[in-house]
């Protein structure tokens, strides 16, 4: 409807309203359409108009007029004893979806079901079945202007330069953009991605470590300031680094800060309801602790790979440095361009395709209760029709994350080592990995009818 449009298109955060009709005898084919506005007092509500600031009105004796630098900053110092997330705005529950949370709350709670009543207590809804502006971000496919983010990919090492290789905006639901994030860097020709088996632990290699980037972006989407409009969380992609910004200040006094070493930060938690969530969903750690895995895992690395952040009154950038670039030779070696410009997914680590599509952790998770699996328990388990479990199982299998073993009917389903899958040659030394494709391109040849019992 055109009327509820303009409502959430021009009001921040959404106003709770209704809508009546009101016929007259005379005139049959009219009506007056009546919209009846909530008052609040948890929050301001501004009017919002592109390229121009936000206006905030106030009613005087049934007028309503602009309100003055008093009455603002009145307003300003009432809102502040509420929590921005738990604003309620103009949005039912039954006009949105949570499939995303849900499928994510689902896959780290052993299966468990978050029902409306879990939204409810966890802050996401009120009690009269409004969003909050929390469940707002997380509802699918969110609507909310502050959902967004913006992924570049730099060929240089200067952000100054206009020219990028890839470049794509992303709007959605916390939990899609979190993934996208995920996704995008797993996907740039620069960074290679890797692990070896460490004990019972499993030690990262490549550019980047999954935990890290999942910390960096977690901090983006969980803090950046969503009352700050018309900005967006942006993922920069250079050879040597990424970097993470978000608007929204770190610190309280607001001071700009530039690369500083991140283990000087005491940052600011912002958004109480939204880390809560991302909590219990397990994309979160307990405060404090996210930027500290983040400077462990960059510890025995020399300084020039020292995570850094930079912070203004407006906003707070994350420097993620490329564990594998080298900062004596200011070019990216031709192999590791080249080696990863077209890379595969079968390619990419195991924790990595899991983020991708959450259903290969259910799946592996069903394997390894039951190896003699049906498709009837994969359904099951997965939330899968009988196409859908067909369709995973086999680009599991092209993965090398599983493989059937025996006939159909008294095999059984074996998940694959990680030493053992295609990905594990980029756990080799960069030099070790030239040889090899040396040795390849001079002995073997390509064949259009292979022989598979050579």
């Amino acid at each position: 409807m055109y009327i509820n449009k303009q409502i959430r298109a021009h009001t921040s955060p959404i106003v709770i309203y209704s809508i009546h009709y009101i016929y007259n005898d005379a005139y049959p084919d009219k009506a007056v359409i009546d919209i009846e506005v909530q008052p609040r007092c948890d929050v301001i509500t501004w009017m919002t108009i592109p390229d121009h600031n936000p206006i905030m009105y106030v009613s005087d004796e049934r007028r309503t007029i602009a309100a003055t630098i008093e009455e603002m900053q009145n307003a300003l110092l009432n809102a502040n004893n509420f929590e921005f997330d738990l604003v309620k705005v103009g949005i039912k529950n039954d006009d949105v979806s949570f499939d995303d949370l849900k499928e994510e709350y689902a896959r780290s709670n052993q299966n468990k079901t978050l029902t409306n009543k879990d939204l409810t207590s966890f802050g996401l809804l009120t009690n009269d079945d409004y969003l909050t502006i929390a469940g707002y971000l997380f509802a699918d496919k969110s609507s909310c202007k502050n959902a967004n983010a913006v992924c570049t990919t730099r060929p240089t090492l200067n952000k100054g330069s206009k020219d990028y290789l890839d470049s794509k905006p992303v709007q959605g639901s916390i939990i899609e953009i979190f993934k996208t994030l995920i996704d995008y860097v797993s996907n740039v020709k620069f960074y290679s991605f890797g692990g070896l088996k460490d004990g019972l632990y499993r030690k990262d290699i490549g550019s980047f470590s999954i935990n890290s980037l999942r910390e960096a972006f977690v901090n983006a989407v969980a803090h950046r300031d969503y009352k700050i409009d018309g900005n967006n969380i942006s993922l920069d992609c250079f050879p040597d680094r990424i970097e993470i910004s978000s608007p929204g200040s770190m610190l309280q006094r607001g001071e700009s800060i530039r690369n500083e070493k991140l283990e000087s930060l005491v940052s600011l938690r912002r958004n109480r309801t939204i880390c809560d969530m991302l909590s219990r969903c397990h994309l979160m750690e307990e405060k404090g602790s996210g930027f500290d895995l983040i400077i462990q895992d960059y510890q025995d690395l020399p300084e020039d790979y020292c995570p850094l952040y930079t912070t203004t009154n407006a906003s707070f950038t994350l420097t993620l440095k490329n564990k594998q670039y080298n900062f004596g030779n200011q070019a990216i070696e031709d192999l590791k361009a080249e080696s990863f410009k077209k890379k595969e997914n079968y390619f990419l680590p195991r924790d990595v395709l899991k983020l991708k599509n959450p259903k290969y952790a259910l799946i592996e998770q069903q394997i390894k209760a039951n190896p003699l699996s049906t498709y009837l328990d994969f359904e099951k388990c997965a939330g899968l029709s009988a196409s859908g479990v067909k369709y995973n199982l086999s680009q599991m299998k092209k993965a090398w994350l599983i493989e059937r073993k025996g006939t159909n009917v008294s095999g059984l389903w074996v998940i694959i080592s990680d030493n053992d899958r295609p990905q594990a040659f980029y756990n080799l030394d960069q030099d070790i990995q030239a040889q090899s494709l040396s040795y390849c391109q001079k002995l073997f040849k390509a064949s259009k009818t292979p022989n598979l019992n050579t």
